[in-house]
């Protein structure tokens, strides 16, 4: 039996005119980057690394590290985040990875840090759970005030060195201009000091990126899609925002990389 599967007079052509390349990116920040991939979307991850705060990128990695001691973490993927931060390899993964656009964001600006020896440590959930004492890091070892001076300095000095060294391997760096939602779409407020506080530590980090990167691009949003969805998978916070958001940087991305395409 024979079937026919195309016939005609002319010559087969395909119209590639229409046809969307896929785009790829890598992000340096948390879940309110990353989840919007999670939509219907061109836009695919290349390398992803969460759980690191720019204020410690341009600090040395801990100079020893047993694999033992990221037993404590179930996760693989959380044992790789902290080990990222721990060993200061996040940003050049990222630098490795190919693609043009680089999403960063600033949750994790939220958390804590500490000083051992001259390496600055993200103290993240995941980090909290190694149970490291004082004596299994390098000493002399103290917290750094999340508001304090000397963290302002070493976050300029960390975003200076990470949009050094992306530039070199060629990407773009997109910002995420997040800020914390005042209510959830049932219109219950969070705390308004709470939200106040680290609203105002973003718009600071916001200002030393514009006046230190005037060349950095950025991804805004309108008021109405940064609300809080109460349903959120990740749970209910002022970080994890309704679907809308998500959309609206994809559409942002997607435009970035439609414009860098017809240069």
């Amino acid at each position: 039996m024979f079937i026919q599967l195309w016939s005609g007079s002319g010559p087969l052509t395909v119209d590639l005119s229409k046809t969307k390349t896929p785009t790829k990116i890598s992000i340096i920040g948390g879940c309110c980057s990353r989840d919007a991939l999670e939509l219907d979307t061109h836009v695919g991850l290349s390398e992803y690394r969460a759980r690191t705060s720019f204020a410690s990128l341009a600090s040395p990695p801990l100079a020893y590290l047993r694999d033992s001691i990221f037993e404590s973490i179930p996760s693989k993927f959380q044992r790789k985040m902290v080990r990222g931060d721990l060993l200061k390899d996040s940003l050049r993964s990222v630098s490795l990875a190919d693609d043009k656009f680089v999403v960063v964001d600033f949750m994790i600006e939220r958390r804590k840090l500490i000083l051992a020896g001259e390496t600055v440590i993200t103290v993240s959930k995941e980090f909290s759970k190694l149970n490291l004492r004082h004596s299994d890091l390098p000493g002399p070892v103290r917290s750094i005030d999340g508001d304090s001076e000397e963290y302002f300095s070493l976050f300029t000095k960390g975003w200076r060195y990470a949009v050094q060294q992306l530039a070199m391997a060629g990407k773009t760096v997109l910002v995420n201009e997040i800020f914390w939602a005042t209510q959830n779409d049932q219109g219950i407020p969070f705390d308004a000091e709470m939200v106040r506080t680290a609203n105002e530590k973003l718009k600071r980090l916001y200002d030393i990126v514009r006046t230190e990167t005037p060349e950095a691009q950025w991804l805004k949003y309108d008021s109405d899609h940064l609300v809080a969805d109460s349903q959120h998978k990740w749970g209910e916070s002022p970080y994890h925002f309704v679907n809308g958001f998500y959309k609206s940087q994809i559409a942002q991305i997607e435009r970035f990389a439609s414009s860098e395409t017809e240069k």
